[in-house]
């Protein structure tokens, strides 16, 4: 169960941290807060605002804690060069702690201001190759502890003025006797007592050998500050104790809603980035990402979801995006394995270019899987134009199942079936289309075509997602490795005169479409189909078109074309695909 603790103080907190009883997980994001963040935090606390509840996770299972990294708090922020969290071994020597879900920047912040640096860079310089001080100053946060009436923190006045002082700044500011910056990390070495006896036993004295005995301000200052340091429970947390990550996932990404807005596989990445022993996984994963979206041959669009999910399917796993399916041996099994996953991925879209799809008429992109899956299983990058029947197969397969829409809705059983399918025929010498078919028969995700379906497929308009697949399933074998145009046979400028009689539903579908190589497309342009076929300007033939023989290719005898053309493409069709019966 769940419930909010009774509220601790800041000095608690700092304690836990340096403890490593408050640990950050590996979902969380980098500390990113400026100097002036940190300030305004302090602040508010001295003004008594309340900062917001906090969400601690309270771990005590040995699974998790085995399964999942953890990490520290940064104590010395480093611009560019320490912004990395160290991460803490909580294997095998394991005490129960707590990660902290919600509050990650506000505790750095305090932990930073009380007993660390932060390091940016001066303006107008250089950034250096490494770390170096002296364009990177260190700098600890400071007090005024005399007053400054006319300060403004944010848009508000405030009594209290907090700075980031690098060593330099604070040694050259003793000089000036209107500023008094008393270090804010010193208040941890005044003892944790009442009041009265800190005044008497460590503020006045400071204040005494510091010269300012004298003014009403700094005493206060001092004392609040003590008090919100060390007594007031100003940390309010609601415990999770939950062990189930997934549950604390959700419970992660609802109280992160604010700003960007989180997703389940954005905070998977975050767990699989963890656990990447070398490099930056996010990297790998995005540059591949950039290379199937951008590059000639492919242009494709995929996203990480895609690729995490694709990484589960080659590696035989579990293919729910779930925690426990992203542990620390899945993750080192896709680093191992990562570059011969990536080859499958490439050489599987390529092979999808080549035979004419495109990222608009591949309208599931989880109908790749399969295909990556069939090329990392039999150990190929590719599949190479001679290797015509398989091409021919895993065409086949791709078209019927975007035409059934097999892949709608939830589709990891599908995959998964799909995936044990393929792994039991691996010796077959081709893609295993015959035995994928006869899986699925009788099941929501049947392959087969019926006559009704088929007939409604030759209803589908130029424009239609569809078109691609239904076309590619009439002429399979047709400009293999080319790039190809869906045109209008009949051109589409030849029923858009005035008195035009024809149903655009007629001349704008399948019967009067065809694919041609896009160059032979361009050069065609609005040419009347009877004055193009007889040009002589290319080798194309109406058998070539799909035309059947004696078809007259007049505009006014366009009725009797469409109604030839569609049973001839009927019947071709049938013979590319399965039919139930």
């Amino acid at each position: 169960m769940s419930d909010y603790e009774k509220p601790i103080t800041i000095i608690e907190a700092i304690k836990r941290i340096d403890k490593h009883e408050l640990l950050l997980p590996a979902i969380q994001r980098k500390f990113v807060w400026s100097t002036s963040q940190i300030e305004l935090l302090f602040d508010s606390l001295m003004q008594g605002y309340p900062i917001n509840t906090f969400m601690f996770w309270d771990v005590h299972d040995q699974e998790i804690v085995n399964s999942h990294r953890f990490y520290g708090f940064i104590s010395d922020f480093r611009e560019r060069f320490g912004e990395e969290n160290p991460e803490v071994h909580t294997k095998g020597v394991f005490h129960p702690f707590h990660a902290v879900i919600d509050g990650q920047q506000r505790l750095t912040a305090l932990y930073l201001g009380l007993k660390g640096t932060y390091a940016y860079k001066l303006p107008r310089q250089w950034w250096p190759s490494t770390y170096d001080e002296e364009k990177l100053p260190p700098r600890s946060l400071y007090i005024n502890l005399v007053s400054q009436p006319d300060d403004t923190v944010g848009t508000r006045p405030s009594p209290y003025q907090f700075r980031f002082l690098t060593k330099k700044q604070y040694e050259q500011s003793q000089a000036d006797s209107d500023i008094h910056w008393f270090p804010v990390g010193d208040i941890l070495a005044f003892p944790d007592s009442d009041p009265s006896d800190l005044l008497t036993e460590s503020v006045l004295p400071y204040l005494i050998e510091h010269d300012l005995a004298t003014s009403g301000f700094s005493p206060k200052t001092l004392l609040r500050l003590h008090e919100i340091v060390f007594r007031k429970p100003v940390i309010n947390y609601y415990n999770e104790t939950h062990q189930e990550l997934d549950h604390v996932l959700d419970v992660f990404i609802r109280t992160n809603s604010g700003g960007t807005k989180l997703s389940f596989s954005d905070l998977l990445m975050s767990i699989t980035i963890s656990q990447w022993d070398e490099g930056d996984a996010r990297k790998v994963v995005d540059d591949l990402v950039k290379q199937v979206g951008s590059a000639k041959e492919m242009g494709f669009t995929i996203d990480r979801d895609w690729v995490l999910k694709t990484c589960l399917a080659v590696l035989d796993k579990d293919l729910r995006f779930r925690v426990k399916n992203f542990d620390s041996q899945t993750v080192a099994q896709i680093q191992e394995n990562w570059a011969r996953i990536r080859r499958s991925i490439v050489g599987a879209f390529t092979l999808f270019s080549e035979i004419g799809m495109t990222d608009a008429s591949l309208r599931s992109k989880n109908a790749v899987i399969p295909i990556v899956y069939y090329l990392y299983a039999s150990n190929t990058n590719s599949i190479p134009d001679s290797h015509t029947d398989n091409r021919a197969a895993i065409a086949r397969w791709l078209h019927m199942s975007l035409l059934q829409g097999v892949f709608g809705g939830q589709s990891d059983t599908l995959l998964a079936k799909l995936r044990a399918t393929i792994r039991d025929n691996l010796s077959h010498p081709t893609f295993p289309l015959k035995a994928i078919v006869t899986a699925f028969t009788g099941t929501t995700k049947d392959l087969r075509f019926d006559e009704e379906f088929l007939q409604r497929l030759m209803e589908t308009e130029y424009g239609d997602g569809r078109c691609r697949s239904i076309l590619s399933l009439l002429m399979p074998a047709a400009y293999p490795s080319q790039q190809t145009d869906i045109d209008h046979l009949h051109p589409k400028s030849a029923f858009g005169s005035t008195g035009s009689n024809q149903d655009p539903a007629t001349w704008n579908t399948i019967p009067n479409l065809h694919l041609i190589p896009a160059g032979l497309n361009k050069s065609k342009n609005d040419t009347p189909l009877e004055e193009w076929i007889g040009s002589g300007t290319h080798a194309l033939t109406k058998a070539d078109l799909l035309i059947p023989a004696g078809t007259s290719l007049k505009l006014e005898d366009f009725p009797a074309f469409v109604e030839a053309r569609r049973s001839l493409l009927l019947e071709r069709i049938k013979k590319n695909i399965v039919m139930t019966g």
